[in-house]
């Protein structure tokens, strides 16, 4: 893929974003968030494939991949007013829907074109299928670790902030009662992403946020989410009880072991 085309992908999606602004300020700001957020998301994974020594080419696939895997958040907060899939729709599902009603990948051969779609689609998931090809698993595993790195550091920046002005958008709408869920608890003490379907409260929803390290693919990323101490400053905004205590000790001995 040419940078010349790269960059017509750039103009397209900053003139999509510029429709979804009005006069909600709540709403602009949000609008915002993920616009930066998806910039911020092209600048991981370009750092995350040329660290892996990927050619030209496979480095501009991935920067498109990064450049619309969250195309659909725009809909889905102009439809619903919030980022929960729970309540609203998948939003890589409406991603991969909005690229293909807009045609806007016409120009890209049909694997590579196939590759964008199903990376995007799988992006959010628990897990990768075990059905997809070598080629699209390795686009797959950039985008969720590019995506991960990005909201890490906006979660725990935004936790960390005590005179923030509260965003019940990007809390999902969750409510602070209650005892962090066992079972998200026990996702965690295996090694496993959280399941979504489990989250109660904002205990679980960070949580969930944290168990995303027993997800990272690659070395960049993960020295990254160290170097900037994200799980860190999440973990200390949970209250310090005997169970939390254990899944900082448990997430401290798992990544002293992976490196």
């Amino acid at each position: 893929m040419l940078n010349e085309e790269l960059e017509k992908y750039k103009k397209f999606f900053y003139d999509f974003v510029n429709e979804y602004y009005n006069d909600d300020i709540q709403v602009n700001k949000n609008v915002k968030l993920k616009y930066n957020h998806t910039l911020r998301v092209c600048k991981n994974i370009v750092e995350i494939a040329k660290s892996l020594r990927l050619n030209k080419n496979d480095i501009n696939l991935a920067e498109v991949i990064a450049l619309f895997h969250d195309i659909g958040r725009f809909e889905q907060l102009r439809l619903y007013n919030t980022f929960n899939d729970k309540i609203s729709e998948d939003h890589s599902e409406l991603s991969v829907k909005i690229l293909k009603s807009e045609n806007i990948l016409k120009n890209i051969n049909d694997i590579d074109r196939e590759i964008i779609y199903t990376a995007i689609k799988y992006h959010n998931k628990r897990i990768v299928p075990d059905s997809i090809d070598k080629r699209t698993e390795l686009f797959s595993k950039l985008i969720r670790d590019s995506d991960k790195l990005d909201i890490l550091k906006v979660l725990s920046e935004y936790y960390k902030d005590e005179n923030k002005d509260k965003n019940s958008t990007l809390e999902l709408d969750l409510n602070d009662n209650g005892e962090c869920s066992d079972s998200v608890l026990n996702d965690i003490f295996k090694k496993a992403p959280v399941n979504f379907e489990n989250i109660k409260n904002t205990y679980d929803y960070k949580l969930g946020q944290i168990s995303w390290i027993f997800d990272i693919n690659f070395d960049y990323t993960l020295k990254k989410i160290v170097e900037y101490k994200y799980i860190d400053m999440i973990l200390n905004t949970l209250p310090k009880k005997d169970k939390i205590n254990k899944v900082k000790a448990y997430i401290q001995d798992y990544l002293t072991a992976r490196l």
